[in-house]
């Protein structure tokens, strides 16, 4: 499923307009020098699905999608985060919701379960940022 989430927020215009190719798994890399956004996904829990007579193959995926804004000579760090947090939402959760097979993987719902905002100091050597934090719970098959 980590293969077809970055599949799905890499090839969105809308989100590589504002990333570029900074989306990473799990962490910002070190040193990645002045960046206006950036986004990171991790997986943080989920579980298989199961019938009386063994698995069914549904899976419900849990991740959450960091969106990193630093201030720039466009606008604050809080407009950035903001910004890139849209740009995910309007991907991955757009009217209608979300069914395709990406890499193989049927994806038959996603749906956005929270969503926070903090500022971190000293993040990967690049200073002060805001993150937003989108915690989304994915179906899909195995």
């Amino acid at each position: 499923m980590e293969e077809a989430l970055y599949t799905i927020l890499s090839g969105a215009a809308g989100i590589t307009a504002l990333t570029g190719t900074a989306i990473y798994p799990v962490q910002l890399p070190q040193g990645i020098g002045a960046l206006r956004s950036a986004l990171t996904f991790r997986r943080v829990g989920g579980f298989r699905e199961h019938a009386m007579d063994g698995p069914t193959g549904l899976v419900e995926s849990r991740f959450i999608i960091d969106c990193w804004g630093q201030t720039d000579s466009n606008g604050s760090d809080y407009a950035n985060a903001k910004n890139l947090a849209r740009a995910v939402r309007d991907v991955v959760i757009p009217s209608g919701g979300f069914k395709s097979t990406v890499g193989g993987i049927e994806i038959q719902g996603i749906f956005l379960n929270d969503e926070d905002e903090t500022r971190e100091d000293r993040v990967s050597g690049i200073g002060s940022v805001v993150r937003v934090s989108l915690d989304l719970q994915i179906w899909h098959k195995e």
